[in-house]
């Protein structure tokens, strides 16, 4: 298995794994985090957040089957790991939240996106790395 494959499929259990837990059980979630409550509004939209990574997850998974065909998926994966840590490293610049509460999410964000992006298959054709 290569590389690439390995980091997209535990990239992927992440993702669906976390996004699950947002889904199910957002105020849970923050509190793992030292957060406060919710309104109703912010747990619609971390209802969104958790079935955007279930799906982003499980594309990842679903694309190791066959990476050259799938790679849009790794695109995506890519994409999205990219604007994660850019979004919060934003949250964190407006005042949002601390970047020292963000710290650790973003820079596994960002330390995914540069490992996919390292060992993703540049040219046409080219096998991904080893």
């Amino acid at each position: 298995m290569t590389v690439l494959k390995v980091l997209m499929v535990i990239l992927g259990l992440v993702r669906v794994v976390f996004g699950a837990f947002i889904l199910l059980a957002p105020g849970q979630f923050l509190d793992t985090m030292g957060l406060g409550t919710l309104s109703d509004t912010a747990r619609f939209f971390m209802g969104a957040v958790g079935v955007a990574w279930i799906s982003v997850g499980a594309w990842a998974i679903y694309a190791v089957g066959d990476l050259a065909r799938n790679i849009i998926a790794v695109k995506l994966v890519i994409t999205m790991e990219l604007l994660n840590a850019a979004g919060m490293v934003y949250s964190g610049a407006i005042g949002f939240m601390s970047f020292g509460d963000m710290a650790l999410p973003i820079a596994l964000a960002g330390v995914f996106a540069v490992l996919l992006l390292i060992f993703y298959p540049w040219r046409a054709g080219q096998p991904a790395k080893q």
